[in-house]
């Protein structure tokens, strides 16, 4: 579990609606006690936790993971400050066409 801590993961694409797969995302993460950091252009928060606003593209340090809960066609957009970050892993989540 120590191991765990050290895997920070950005959830981008995060939103404040527990309907969506990005919430569903940070209660995982919120359970297994790995710290996460939500970015999306949304507004908001999730389990307490600000939403960091994506189009200021900041300087996140420590980042082992990102996974991503954006279109393919909005991913293109962030795709180099994505690789900035140098993260070990890239998880890219499949968009779901059928609702819920």
């Amino acid at each position: 579990m120590e191991a765990e801590k050290n895997k920070t993961t950005l959830i981008a694409g995060a939103t404040p609606d527990p309907t969506r797969y990005a919430y569903t995302a940070a209660v995982f993460l919120d359970r297994a006690h790995i710290p996460f950091i939500p970015i999306s252009i949304k507004n908001g928060s999730v389990l307490g936790k600000d939403i960091v606003p994506l189009g200021n593209k900041p300087a996140l340090q420590g980042i082992h993971t990102i996974t991503l809960y954006l279109n393919a066609r909005n991913q293109q957009e962030w795709e180099d400050y994505f690789l900035s970050l140098a993260p070990q892993r890239i998880i890219f989540n499949p968009e779901r066409r059928t609702p819920l």
